[in-house]
């Protein structure tokens, strides 16, 4: 039988230990990485370590578990942790001059791809189950995240992804292969009921000032995801994902597409748009929509969304790379008014039937102006309301001085 060892191991201050050490490590925090600790009993052999119970403590996170260490043809690592609140980002680099900039000062040089370490995250196995109260990352508060991976020689299976965040529930799985040239890698997941007013904030903190796009209400999203490359540059163009988002009562800023339907009407009609007060934002009730992402560009394939007694349809696209977006709706009109104080349409035929309104900006200059009646698709209709009233009209002398025309030159051009 091996021998076994069984000792208390407990290490501190990892600030100024990595200072001996000639390890320049800077944070965007100072003040972590002044406490670091860990203590476990460990016991086994030269093939297999257990450090059973685990205690680490980096800084004022606590965490709890434990561990085994294996040695045998491919080195393996089993860790199973439970911890309290970490701030993440504090012990991230701090950002580089570059990205501090403001748009107009930046260089508009493309960024170099970052090659994947696809060597170094193969030859080794390991099994991982962590979990958390709170993780603070990228400017997002994730609350009781849990994450269970496994790795099997370069191939990372994300067996399970779980947080609660800004009131909804996250649920995420998926796998990234990295054993090849290049890596494959695939999620799926969804979001739940999410407050997606909070994570536009968190994530576009920049974007929250002036006529800039904003979103409110619960919201619930759905995605499977692919992606293939040796470098995070391919890994981009090469994303493609088919997302499903649903919402009861979202709130979409700062467009007013009642009124879009009114100019609509004014426009076919050629009637004045009422005098009220038209507030910046939208409220869509039960709004569906399908997304489908190409590389740096969403393509939404389908909207379906009420306001009001409004009816809207449409689709559009979105590109990430330039900021702007583009969608073609169409608003149909449920009854005589779009809302208690909106605008009335006279014409039946205008009811019931999609009229063009157009969406089209860039997210820096988004606002009121941005959502207009499609002149062009419009046209078309007034041209095809124009068609019917004189078909409506004069149908039935038309129709008999059409087939009198044909009976006269029929054969015309085809004699012998």
């Amino acid at each position: 039988m091996a021998d076994t060892d069984e000792r208390q191991r407990r290490c501190r201050a990892a600030a100024p230990w990595l200072a001996v050490t000639g390890t320049e490590l800077v944070t965007q925090s100072g003040d972590v990485l002044q406490k670091l600790s860990l203590e476990t009993s460990v016991e086994g052999t030269d093939k297999k370590l257990d450090l059973t119970p685990l205690q680490l403590q980096l800084d004022d996170t606590v965490f709890a578990g434990s561990a085994q260490l294996r040695n045998a043809e491919m080195p393996g690592l089993d860790l199973t942790l439970r911890g309290g609140a970490l701030v993440l980002d504090d012990y991230l680099p701090p950002p580089a001059p570059e990205a501090e900039q403001t748009a107009a000062e930046a260089p508009a040089t493309p960024a170099e791809p970052a090659p994947l370490p696809l060597t170094a995250m193969r030859g080794f196995n390991a099994n991982l189950d962590l979990s958390l109260e709170q993780v603070k990352a990228v400017d997002l508060q994730v609350d009781r995240p849990q994450l269970q991976l496994t790795v099997d020689n370069g191939l990372y299976q994300l067996q399970k992804l779980t947080a609660d965040l800004y009131g909804g529930e996250l649920s995420s799985n998926g796998q990234f292969n990295a054993r090849g040239q290049s890596a494959v890698a695939e999620l799926s997941g969804g979001l739940a009921n999410v407050e997606i007013s909070k994570v536009q904030q968190a994530l576009f903190p920049g974007d929250n000032q002036g006529n800039k796009v904003q979103l409110s209400g619960k919201t619930s999203i759905n995605w499977t995801a692919q992606t293939r490359g040796a470098d995070t540059l391919q890994l981009q163009e090469n994303l493609r994902a088919a997302v499903q988002l649903s919402s009861d009562q979202l709130a979409l800023a700062p467009f007013n597409l009642e009124k879009g339907m009114c100019q609509l009407v004014s426009y076919a009609e050629k009637t004045a748009l009422p005098e009220r007060d038209w507030p910046a934002s939208t409220r869509l009730q039960d709004l569906r929509a399908n997304i489908a992402v190409e590389g740096n560009k969403a393509t939404i394939q389908e909207i379906l969304a009420g306001i009001e007694n409004i009816a809207m349809t449409g689709d559009g696209e979105i590109d990430l790379e330039k900021q702007e977006f583009d969608f073609a709706l169409g608003l149909a009109l449920v009854g005589s008014r779009t809302s208690a104080d909106g605008c009335t349409v006279k014409n039946d035929r205008w009811r019931n039937r999609p009229l063009p309104l157009r969406c089209k900006d860039s997210f820096a200059d988004a606002g009121a102006g941005s959502c207009k009646p499609d002149s062009r698709r419009l046209d078309d209709l007034l041209r095809d309301e124009l068609k019917h009233k004189a078909e409506k009209k004069y149908g039935g002398k038309v129709k008999e001085k059409v087939d009198e025309l044909k009976d006269k030159f029929k054969g015309l051009f085809k004699r012998d």
